[in-house]
């Protein structure tokens, strides 16, 4: 009793997505009608089919049928040669089933793809990116890989210059940009750059790159300039207003005393006489400085901070009688949220900024910006992240108006 079986072929070819059949012929050995079932068995089992399943013959009959192999694109399917059996399972006599050997070519493809993250950094003197190269056919990859510079502004180097991809592997190389020059001032420069990775049987893989190039100079230096010279101001008020003996009368003192604007505090009534309504508002206008008098020409310097209130928003309101000529404003978001950020005259956007784009941002303005008396500056932001922190500092001069 038993079975034996022939396949026919034996040696097959199939590409990854489609596929081949073979076919397999049982013959009943036995002395009695005997059921056979039939499968496939090795690598090659996970897509493989019978059809059909089993054959039913009489003694010395013989059935026919079919195996059908349909290997994915995948790389967990690797190129070369797989080695196959068909079973032959006797019913009446498992000890005499048999199993008929073939082998299936699988032919290789190649899939690359590349990304460079991230595909846009920023630097004064340069930037590093990573590039991954993933390996997504059956077959190994030797790959090189070259940066170029159509505009010739750059300096690139690669780390490594070539690679071996193993199939469903993902390899990461550095690229380092230099600019061939710096500049010390000035507004950021785009600068364009491709990557290419180039490997044999396979179109060579581009991906773009961009560095801004920004100035040399920190951007803190203009803010700390500033800083120093409202400091070196404020020793110099000192000195005319305390240091310096003087002798004034009581009508002096009291002209003096009508034009000095007050400190102004947050809204809650800290400075004396100072407007309500200046939520999230920190400003100071230096006593004694500036010009005298409540004419046109009467100049009074002002600086201050903006935070934030559970509101989202933070003003200063110019005070009657007064106007605002706004000359800096430096805006910042040290917690690196993202969102958007409006510095608005009243109800009127000036200027609105993403808040992910800067942590610090100024603004210097040749001719001053006015709000005129009853004028809100405010900072209104929109943040995506449950908190939100930016805030903004902000110089200019108070002046008779109204």
């Amino acid at each position: 009793m038993g079975a034996a079986a022939s396949l026919d072929p034996s040696l097959l070819a199939v590409a990854p997505g489609s596929n081949t059949q073979t076919s397999v012929r049982v013959r009943n050995t036995g002395t009695v009608v005997d059921e056979f079932t039939l499968r496939v068995v090795g690598p090659a089992a996970g897509w493989a089919t019978v059809e059909p399943a089993s054959l039913s013959l009489f003694p010395d009959a013989d059935g026919t049928a079919v195996v059908r192999f349909s290997p994915p694109r995948s790389a967990e399917v690797v190129a070369g040669s797989v080695a196959f059996a068909v079973r032959v399972q006797s019913k009446e006599d498992p000890q005499g089933s048999v199993a008929e050997e073939g082998t299936i070519d699988v032919a290789s493809y190649a899939d690359l793809l590349a990304d460079l993250v991230p595909r846009t950094a920023r630097g004064a003197r340069g930037s590093v990116y990573e590039l991954a190269v993933d390996n997504r056919g059956n077959t190994r990859v030797n790959a090189s890989i070259r940066a170029v510079d159509p505009d010739d502004q750059l300096e690139m180097e690669v780390d490594p210059p070539a690679l071996v991809a193993e199939p469903n592997t993902a390899n990461f190389v550095r690229v380092k940009v230099k600019p061939r020059k710096t500049f010390r001032k000035g507004p950021p420069q785009t600068r364009m750059f491709q990557v290419f990775v180039e490997a044999d049987a396979h179109p060579p893989v581009m991906v773009q790159g961009t560095m801004l190039q920004e100035q040399t100079m920190p951007p803190w230096l203009k803010r700390a300039a500033l800083a120093s010279a409202l400091a070196l101001a404020a020793l110099v008020l000192l000195w005319f207003g305390v240091g310096k003996p003087a002798v004034r009368s009581a009508a002096k003192e009291a002209a003096i005393q009508a034009v000095s604007p007050p400190t102004i505090g947050n809204g809650s009534g800290g400075g004396s006489g100072g407007p309500s309504g200046n939520g999230g508002a920190d400003v100071t206008v230096p006593a004694g400085t500036g010009g005298s008098g409540t004419g046109a020409g009467a100049s009074t310097p002002i600086d201050g901070r903006l935070f934030l209130t559970d509101d989202g928003t933070a003003s200063f309101e110019v005070p009657a009688g007064r106007a605002l000529q706004l000359t800096d404003i430096v805006l910042q978001n040290p917690a690196g949220e993202s969102g958007r950020l409006q510095i608005r005259r009243g109800n009127s956007p000036l200027l609105v900024v993403e808040l992910a784009n800067f942590r610090d941002l100024d603004y210097h303005f040749v001719a001053p910006v006015v709000f005129t008396a009853g004028q809100q500056l405010t900072l209104a932001a929109d943040c995506t992240s449950p908190t939100c922190t930016p805030g903004a500092y902000f110089a200019g001069f108070l002046v008779a108006g109204g």
